[in-house]
């Protein structure tokens, strides 16, 4: 896969070791800081790094997960097909499939949760797409969650006396000093005098 990009851009050949090194994570860069002393040109270095990371075990390991590990009770079924896809393409980096993919798509759907399976089966999928397509569909809730319902309101009990009218506001003696302006109430609102 990067190598495709690699051949997609105006980078020479020779630099391609260079700008692949700080991709390289975890074991595949602790290995790289081993050899880089090397000085490997694109070919060695891919030659090398699919021999220590594409070996036959691995490949093994790879096709044993895809077609033997059945999908969690925590994991949504995008989850499952996406894992399941990226290990299918992993695998002799995805040139030589294990199985032609109808045929690899219905034994993932085995693999499935066994509510999840008969809903599958009943769209017949026969591409990674279909199954994206129905995972989508299956793990998309259908009903929106039911809003709580509201606090119920308590009411103050009835009063035994007998209702007084309003209050009236207080006034202020709105009479100014000689000189000075009439005072007004702040707003309120803002604070601010109108």
């Amino acid at each position: 896969m990067a190598e495709a990009t690699l051949y997609s851009t105006q980078i020479e050949r020779t630099d391609w070791t260079n700008i692949i090194e700080p991709q390289l994570k975890g074991a595949a860069g602790t290995w790289w800081n081993t050899v880089r002393l090397l000085d490997y040109t694109w070919d060695e270095f891919r030659s090398n790094f699919l021999k220590k990371f594409n070996n036959m075990r691995i490949q093994s390991q790879l096709q044993e997960e895809v077609m033997t590990v059945r999908q969690s009770p925590t994991q949504s079924l995008m989850e499952l097909i996406t894992r399941k896809h990226q290990l299918t393409r992993r695998i002799n980096n995805g040139q030589v499939p294990v199985l032609a993919e109808p045929q690899l798509v219905q034994t993932i759907v085995g693999l499935t949760r066994k509510k999840h399976r008969t809903h599958i089966l009943l769209q017949r999928p026969a591409t990674f797409a279909d199954l994206h397509q129905i995972a989508e569909l299956i793990d998309t809730p259908d009903d929106l969650p039911i809003p709580p319902p509201p606090a119920p309101v308590y009411k103050t009990p009835g009063r035994s006396r007998t209702p007084q009218p309003p209050r009236q506001p207080r006034l202020r003696n709105r009479t100014p000093a000689p000189g000075r302006p009439l005072l007004r109430d702040p707003c309120r609102y803002c604070g601010g005098l109108h």
